[in-house]
């Protein structure tokens, strides 16, 4: 039987249980991505930094595909996995995809736009200068503005980011 090779997957939680799901993944030693940020929030005369997810309901979970099974099935974490339209099997975001994305997270969570609807089609470009070199994505111009668009899962999640002409080569 041939080795089961370990991937990154797709799954979405209930809401409000993104953190706790993260904080059990942990507990279990699972290697997972869920983007967040800190913001303030105010009640009253409080004031207390918390930490909130990027993208609502959604967590990244890097396992081989029966391993990501059992941790679904085994009760052991209240997700379920987001099911590609083109295999009807789990989505599987390629390693190079899921580094740029979280590259992009990481370093400009404000700067960025996440979409669940596909963006328009354009050239595949590298990011060659500054703190986004080696992010792949495709090109989005706007009249002032030049973006890289780093799409998960044929466009099931889009980030955005502004990056100047000059720091973008054409890929093949």
């Amino acid at each position: 039987m041939a080795e089961e090779r370990v991937c990154w997957f797709a799954a979405r939680t209930r809401k409000g249980h993104e953190l706790s799901v993260r904080d059990r993944l942990r507990e279990l030693g699972e290697e997972h991505f869920i983007p967040t940020k800190q913001i303030l929030r105010i009640r009253g005369s409080r004031r207390k930094e918390v930490e909130v997810p990027l993208i609502p309901n959604l967590i990244f979970i890097r396992a081989t595909k029966s391993h990501a099974c059992e941790l679904a099935n085994s009760g052991q974490l209240p997700i379920f996995y987001i099911i590609d339209r083109n295999t009807h099997t789990l989505l599987q975001v390629p390693q190079k995809q899921m580094e740029d994305f979280m590259l992009v997270l990481d370093l400009s969570p404000d700067s960025l736009c996440l979409s669940e609807i596909p963006l328009a089609q354009g050239g595949l470009v590298q990011v060659v200068k500054g703190e986004f070199a080696g992010v792949e994505g495709e090109l989005l111009s706007m009249p002032t503005r030049t973006y890289v668009v780093v799409q998960i899962g044929g466009g099931l999640l889009a980030a955005k980011v502004r990056i100047p002409k000059s720091y973008l080569v054409a890929l093949p």
